[in-house]
């Protein structure tokens, strides 16, 4: 989707969840919070957008409400008549038009005429079939260690991560609960890398916040954008995907091309940031410990 400084281009739009997308893209580049756009909605006496509410229509693969479209891009500074038209384009296409019927056989012609396999095509069949067979008996020979294995299972649920011998952790009594690492002995609070549906969280157990896991700071898809600690289901996206690599396992935020780390090597109160993803940077790799 082409951008300038007239916003995006939406006549490229095919699908709600790219939809979706794009006004997600244009919230991060007004440079607004979902925080600022409530405070700005609520006091402009107009259509209210609580950030709990606007996070959560930005998180889902279907275009959001007629009036919550029209509010987020009058806020972010952008015109709402092609954001609607695009939305209603989406959610009522116009049908297809229909084949055009092919030309009536003439009265005299035999509907149903003999059909001849080709003689490359009989050869071609049988030389697959001759190939299958073999495949099946080559299997049937082989002893199971020489069979193909299946690929490695994830890990099981409240497993824990650790990056280069490190844990993530908060700083105690900062209430910003941005994410560090830290020794595994001094990580604060307990977390445990936890199966939810499809993917993962990294889930937390505050003594005095309780419930909580972690997540991008403001939902933001920008690179070097940091983590914190927060409500679940709340404005940060808290759900990952594990890809496994070689040295170890690339933690990936939902719908977002960028992988979980810290700059340079792993170290003691480093960041925790979402960076372009890097196979062989060690500051990429968890591990997921024994226990």
């Amino acid at each position: 989707m082409n951008e300038d400084d007239a916003g995006p281009d939406l006549s490229d739009v095919a699908t709600e969840e790219q939809f979706v997308v794009a006004l997600r893209r244009l919230r991060e580049r007004s440079g607004l919070t979902y925080k600022d756009i409530e405070r700005r909605t609520s006091a402009e006496g107009g259509f209210p957008l609580p950030a709990s509410t606007l996070a959560t229509a930005l998180h889902r693969n279907t275009v959001p409400r007629r009036e919550i479209v029209a509010t987020l891009v009058q806020v972010c500074g952008g015109d709402a008549a092609p954001w609607l038209t695009t939305r209603e384009r989406l959610l009522h296409p116009m049908p297809s038009a229909a084949p055009e019927s092919p030309p009536e056989p003439p009265d005299d012609a035999d509907p149903t005429p003999p059909r001849r396999l080709p003689t490359k095509n009989i050869a071609a069949a049988l030389a697959v079939c001759a190939i299958a067979i073999g495949v099946v008996l080559l299997r049937s020979f082989q002893s199971p260690d020489d069979r193909p294995q299946p690929p490695q299972a994830l890990p099981a649920s409240d497993s824990t991560l650790e990056l280069g011998g490190l844990c993530l952790s908060e700083r105690q009594n900062d209430q910003t609960g941005l994410v560090f690492l830290a020794h595994c002995d001094q990580s604060f609070p307990p977390r445990r890398l936890t199966r939810h549906g499809t993917f993962w969280r990294v889930t937390t157990q505050h003594p005095e916040y309780g419930p909580g896991c972690m997540g991008i700071v403001d939902a933001s898809f920008k690179p070097g954008a940091p983590l914190s600690d927060d409500t679940c289901d709340r404005t940060q996206p808290d759900r990952f995907t594990l890809r496994k690599v070689t040295g170890g396992i690339q933690l990936r935020p939902q719908d977002r091309d960028l992988c979980v780390g810290v700059q340079g090597k792993p170290a003691v109160r480093a960041p925790v940031l979402q960076l372009p993803c890097d196979e062989r940077a060690p500051g990429q790799l968890f591990t997921i410990p024994a226990h």
